[in-house]
C-alpha cells in the first residue's frame, strides 16, 4: 500500500535544487514524511541535490498538513 505526499518548498533550498513555491507529489512506502524519498524523487526528475535537510516527524494522517524546516508537507493518500 502506497502513501501519497505533497512537499512544497517555502524558500529556495537544497543547494539550489528547489525554488520557493515548487511542489512535488511523491508516492512512498511510509506514512511519515521522508527527506530521502524527496531527494530520490528530485534526482529522478533531473535535479542535482547537493545538500538536503532532514524532514523529521512521525506519521501523518490523510488530509493532515505539517511543516518541517523549509517544507510544507501534506498527506494526500
Amino acid at each position: 500500500m502506497g502513501y501519497l505526499f505533497k512537499y512544497t518548498a517555502t524558500r529556495n533550498t537544497w543547494g539550489g535544487a528547489v525554488n520557493a513555491g515548487e511542489s512535488f507529489t511523491i508516492e512512498q512506502g511510509s506514512n511519515a514524511a521522508s527527506g530521502n524519498h524527496l531527494a530520490n524523487h528530485l534526482r529522478k526528475i533531473g535535479r542535482e541535490v547537493k545538500i538536503s535537510s532532514s524532514i523529521g516527524g512521525g506519521a501523518i494522517k490523510v488530509g493532515e498538513t505539517t511543516t518541517s524546516n523549509e517544507w510544507i508537507i501534506e498527506r494526500i493518500k
